[in-house]
């Protein structure tokens, strides 16, 4: 049989000393008067948040690939985070005449399905009084509204936490669908879509030798190359 979890808080002082929110009372308490929990993790998210804020207005606006939030959920200016081409006779590590780069762009029908299923939410879900359907528009719009206030552009990668509560609009649209069989098919719809452009769009993720045809039929926005 296997040996019980300790407790939680047992289990942090047998790791050492915590870091962060995540401290044990009685480490608190043995370094700095003691507060109430629910008080200091508050203060702490303000402080974290307020260097976030501090940090992005200090930013020197010089990078290509930063963009305004307004554009990010069209994904219109994507990062790119490698990129190298082989012209002859460069000695390079991929194909001759071809080129790798990793593009942080998101899956098209991922993004596609949560963007519309978003609009279902809000038009055809929440004037039914499906109130639990609120919660990830609440979730999204409170990681993604804030950027619109930053007086610096940011990059899309921003938008990262907020895709989990736009799959989860995805669900909450199909689950709006009155007959189940329509909500299956939806379901395997969209699964087998994102699954199709995981593979086209591999070479993009996974830094892949492409020709320029390749990069062309992937990155078909000026703005993704």
């Amino acid at each position: 049989m296997p040996p019980r979890r300790p407790p939680p808080a047992a289990w942090r002082r047998s790791r050492g000393p915590s870091t962060g929110l995540a401290r044990t009372a009685r480490e608190r308490c043995a370094t700095e008067p003691c507060r109430n929990d629910v008080v200091e993790v508050a203060q702490g998210f303000v402080r974290e948040q307020t260097s976030k804020v501090e940090f992005q207005q200090a930013l020197i606006i010089s990078h290509p690939d930063r963009s305004h939030a307004v554009g990010w959920p069209m994904m219109q200016r994507p990062v790119l985070f490698y990129f190298e081409n082989c012209e002859p006779p460069a000695d390079c590590s991929t194909t001759p005449r071809s080129t790798k780069r990793v593009v942080g762009i998101g899956n098209l029908a991922v993004w596609g399905a949560s963007i519309v299923s978003i609009g279902v939410v809000v038009v055809g879900v929440i004037p039914r009084r499906r109130w639990a359907s609120v919660d990830p528009l609440v979730l999204i719009a409170a990681q993604w509204l804030p950027w619109m206030l930053s007086p610096n552009p940011g990059f899309f990668f921003y938008m990262t936490p907020v895709v989990p509560f736009m799959a989860m609009c995805v669900g909450v649209a199909v689950s709006s669908i009155g007959r189940r069989s329509v909500q299956w098919w939806t379901t395997l719809a969209v699964a087998g879509a994102a699954c199709a452009v995981f593979a086209f769009y591999r070479p993009v993720w996974f830094g892949l030798p492409m020709t320029p045809a390749d990069v062309e039929a992937r990155l078909f926005l000026e703005s993704w190359r």
